[in-house]
């Protein structure tokens, strides 16, 4: 009787073991398919960011004000909708409202008709993307 209770007690221990590690995976593979959403939402976001940067480009080598402003605005749009910085990150959510500065004033350069104040503000605009970009790199949220 002693033996058998000791099985059983071992079966136990042995399936809870089991369970606990299953449990473990299941929330690893939970985890890791919220990052992978997350990465693709982010994929998809940057490539959104960039097709509209693209947009001000073309606009501005043919002198399409409309094309500018109405990239500009998208990229407004995308930027204020951002939910994905957390409030913590101080240095990215500085760069993002300087960004949406810019482009405000790549905006406001297109609305009067200035093609040089509308390339220059993209330069500018660029270069935050760029700082963006390298803050990303060595942030780990």
């Amino acid at each position: 009787m002693q033996k058998s209770i000791g099985k059983i007690l071992l079966g136990l221990v042995l399936l809870m073991t089991i369970a606990a590690g299953s449990y473990g995976a299941w929330v690893q593979r939970q985890d890791q398919d919220q990052d992978d959403q997350d990465a693709i939402i982010m994929r998809n976001l940057m490539r959104s960011k960039l097709m509209y940067s693209q947009n001000i480009v073309e606009g501005l080598s043919l002198g399409r004000f409309d094309l500018i402003e109405s990239a500009a605005d998208e990229l407004l749009r995308i930027g204020n909708a951002q939910q994905w910085i957390p409030e913590s990150e101080t240095e990215l959510l500085r760069i993002r409202d300087e960004m949406n500065a810019t482009l405000n004033r790549v905006k406001s350069a297109a609305e009067r008709r200035n093609l040089e104040g509308a390339a220059a503000r993209y330069f500018e605009l660029t270069m935050k993307c760029i700082d963006c970009h390298q803050t990303l790199r060595k942030t780990d949220f």
